[in-house]
């Protein structure tokens, strides 16, 4: 049994690491307000871009001089779906839910007899299917700075484009979270090409937003 002076040490010591977490969790508290507000500022530009794009890919359904990206093609049968995860853990479930909600929708996918790709964006996402029979045919990492992130967007484009116009990829969808507040989150596979597909899921954005600057907002973890 310890003596009074252990027990007095353990009481210290317990006090002391509840001082440490306790300023983490102010810290944490305050990178998530950030970031929550960033988030939000972004979404009226990622909503508006949409809109004005799914508009565009409205109007074109019987022009067959247009590009197949706006257009699509008829009876898709091979599905690239964009994974984007977190570069690190320690966020919950954040991670987990993402892919066990892929995984479900592959299979519903493979099961209607489409072939279903991935492209990874996120080291978690990279990791994960690293040990799955799924194709993987590229990886995107590396998401600490502002300058990454942006350099990142334009090689996850350039690849998708890249692949649908080579018709190894009939479709283009991406799983991720749809962030409300911290209580309140959403899994989506939301689809990216062809923009026709995206018509029946955009609605008109607000007034309010559509007179705000359409221009992206860096955003750092």
């Amino acid at each position: 049994m310890p003596n009074l002076k252990e027990l007095k040490n353990r009481i210290a010591s317990v006090k002391s690491t509840k001082k440490i977490t306790s300023a983490m969790k102010m810290v944490a508290a305050s990178k998530l307000r950030r970031a929550q507000e960033l988030a939000e500022s972004s979404r009226v530009y990622a909503d508006s871009l949409a809109f004005i794009l799914s508009s565009l890919a409205g109007k074109t359904t019987n022009n067959s001089d247009l590009p197949e990206i706006l257009t699509g093609r008829e009876n898709p049968k091979t599905t690239l779906l964009v994974v984007n995860s977190s570069d690190r853990g320690l966020c919950g479930g954040f991670n987990s839910n993402l892919f066990r909600n892929a995984k479900n929708w592959i299979a519903q996918q493979q099961a209607q007899g489409k072939s279903v790709k991935l492209m990874t964006v996120g080291k978690k996402a990279a990791s994960f299917y690293r040990r799955s029979e799924i194709d993987v045919i590229a990886g995107f990492d590396d998401l600490a700075s502002n300058d990454r992130q942006l350099q990142v967007a334009e090689e996850v484009k350039n690849k998708i484009v890249e692949l649908f116009d080579n018709k190894e990829v009939d479709e283009v969808l991406s799983s991720l979270t749809n962030f409300f507040r911290r209580s309140l989150k959403s899994l989506l596979i939301n689809p990216s090409f062809p923009w026709q597909r995206r018509r029946a899921q955009k609605k008109k954005p607000k007034l309010a937003m559509l007179s705000l600057s359409l221009s992206p907002i860096k955003m750092n973890f």
